[in-house]
């Protein structure tokens, strides 16, 4: 006799949940789709997050990469695979032979039409991140200079990572191709901060031994212009870069560390803060 009563039951339940779910689903796929371009997508639509984490950044961070996302002599520089920039002049000089004429590619600046003409085939090309125009460089505009491989390789759309001790943002302990010329304040200190980081301070045990750990970023999957990169592990990209973002982003990076503690009545005690011992960083 409770069997109907049980079947009515489960009707209503489903029948409220229809009521409820089905609408919801309805109005999330109609009339609120638009299909763009890869270069035209609002990254902070579904990365709100990063977004807001980006716009948290020291200012002086922020305000430097939105520069250098505005900058299209260093966008250009970027997709063209630029190696040196000589502002006197005016060309960039390349490593990698992309119209195969046999030598590689240098770049002119031709004032007349605003582009960088490559010199064997007369190819003009520039790269402007700033896709609507209004001299300033935000949101998705700012996530392409790292992020879309357009300002990456010229032939290219869609996403990919890029680090920071790319050969051309940052350097690494193998390579720096990007040209503090580029620039008009002096920032020679900033596009060289892996070689830096390699060489005796405080970070390098961090930074090395972070280079010698492979990440899953295959180079193959990254535009090489014709060389294999720094800053890598057999085939893959290597982790050195969280020497970066361990203190640039909320992101953890792990760090193995052994405590040591000096006997601070001993005045000829080894004064040092960081050390190696055995592949083991150590902070003393």
């Amino acid at each position: 006799m409770q069997k109907p009563i049980y079947f009515v039951l489960i009707a209503v339940s489903l029948f409220a949940v229809a009521i409820t779910a089905v609408p919801q689903t309805l109005s999330l796929y109609s009339g609120s789709h638009e299909f763009v371009s890869g270069t035209n997508v609002d990254c902070a639509k579904c990365h709100s997050d990063v977004h807001t984490e980006m716009l948290a950044l020291n200012n002086s961070v922020l305000a430097a990469h939105k520069r250098a996302a505005l900058n299209v002599n260093y966008t250009t520089y970027l997709a063209i695979g630029g190696v040196d920039y000589d502002p006197a002049v005016g060309n960039i000089t390349t490593n990698m032979d992309g119209d195969n004429s046999g030598s590689n590619d240098t770049w002119e600046w031709n004032s007349s039409t605003q582009m960088w003409v490559r010199d064997n085939d007369s190819k003009s090309y520039q790269m402007d991140l700033d896709a609507n125009e209004n001299d300033i460089v935000e949101y998705n505009e700012l996530c392409r200079l790292c992020h879309q491989t357009t300002p990456i390789t010229e032939s290219g759309h869609a996403s990919t990572r890029r680090f920071c001790d790319d050969d051309r943002c940052h350097g690494n302990s193998d390579y720096n191709y990007t040209d503090s010329e580029l620039f008009t304040n002096d920032v020679t200190s900033k596009v060289s901060i892996g070689k830096v980081l390699s060489s005796a301070t405080v970070h390098d045990m961090f930074y090395l031994n972070a280079s010698t750990q492979a990440t899953s970023r295959i180079i193959g999957e990254i535009p090489a212009f014709g060389y294999t990169p720094g800053g890598t592990v057999d085939s893959s990209v290597s982790k050195s870069y969280m020497a970066c973002v361990g203190c640039h982003s909320e992101t953890n990076a792990t760090l193995q560390t052994t405590n040591m503690h000096y006997l601070h009545e001993d005045p000829n005690a080894e004064k040092q803060r960081y050390s190696c011992i055995n592949g083991t960083i150590t902070i003393g």
